[in-house]
C-alpha cells in the first residue's frame, strides 16, 4: 500500500509538473502571438500604426461617422526641414527625431484618436467626432508641444517644427483618400506659406 501511495504521489507530482510546463508554454505562445500582431500592425521605427492597419481603422470610423451622423476630421503632420536634419546629423539622428515626434503626437492625442505613419516624415491622424475647428485647435496644440521639445544631437540641440494640413469627411466622399487628398492640399499650402502652421481645407 505504501509503495502504491508513493507511486501515486510521484505520478501526481509529474502530472502537476507537466501541466505547469504546458501552462507556461501556452502563456508564452499567447505573448508571442500578441507580439506578432503588434509587429504586423505597427511601423517598426516609430511604433505608430502602419498603413494597412490605420486604413482599416479609417474605413471603420468613416462608416461609423456616416451611421451616427457625426463629424470626422483628418490631419497630416509633416516635420519641417527634415531632409536637412538627415543631411546635417545623419540618419541615426533623423530616426530619433521621427521617434520623438511620433511619441509626442501620440501622447498628446485622445485615446479615441488614431495616428499612423503615412511615410517618411509624415504622420496621419484621424480625429473621430471632431469638427474641423476643434481639429485645428488640436493641431496647434501639437505644434506647441513639438516646438517646445529639444532633441539632443551630439553636442548640439535640434528644435523641431511641423506643418499640419487638416480636412473633414464630406457627404460625397467615397473613401478616405478623398479626405487625405484635401488634407494634403492644405499641408502644401501651409508649407508654401512658411511652415510651422496649421492649414485647413474645407472643400
Amino acid at each position: 500500500l505504501a509503495f502504491l501511495q508513493r507511486k501515486q504521489f510521484a505520478l501526481a507530482s509529474k502530472t502537476a509538473k507537466i501541466n505547469k510546463e504546458l501552462e507556461n508554454e501556452i502563456q508564452q505562445r499567447f505573448k508571442l502571438e500578441a507580439t506578432l500582431k503588434e509587429l504586423a500592425a505597427t511601423d517598426p521605427l516609430t511604433g505608430l500604426l502602419n498603413r494597412r492597419e490605420y486604413e482599416m481603422l479609417f474605413i471603420h470610423e468613416m462608416e461609423r461617422a456616416r451611421r451616427t451622423n457625426t463629424v470626422l476630421s483628418i490631419g497630416i503632420v509633416d516635420l519641417d526641414h527634415f531632409k536637412k536634419v538627415n543631411d546635417t546629423y545623419g540618419h541615426g539622428v533623423g530616426d530619433e527625431v521621427l521617434r520623438r515626434a511620433a511619441t509626442l503626437c501620440r501622447e498628446n492625442l485622445r485615446t479615441m484618436d488614431i495616428i499612423g505613419r503615412l511615410g517618411g516624415e509624415e504622420f496621419v491622424i484621424l480625429l473621430p467626432e471632431t469638427s474641423i475647428e476643434n481639429a485645428s485647435f488640436i493641431g496647434k496644440r501639437l505644434l506647441e508641444v513639438l516646438g517646445a521639445t529639444d532633441i539632443q544631437a551630439g553636442a548640439g540641440i535640434i528644435k523641431i517644427t511641423a506643418t499640419i494640413g487638416i480636412s473633414q469627411l464630406l457627404p460625397d466622399d467615397q473613401d478616405f483618400n478623398a479626405v487625405i487628398q484635401r488634407a494634403d492640399t492644405a499641408l502644401y499650402r501651409g508649407k508654401t506659406a512658411g511652415r510651422n502652421r496649421v492649414e485647413v481645407n474645407l472643400i
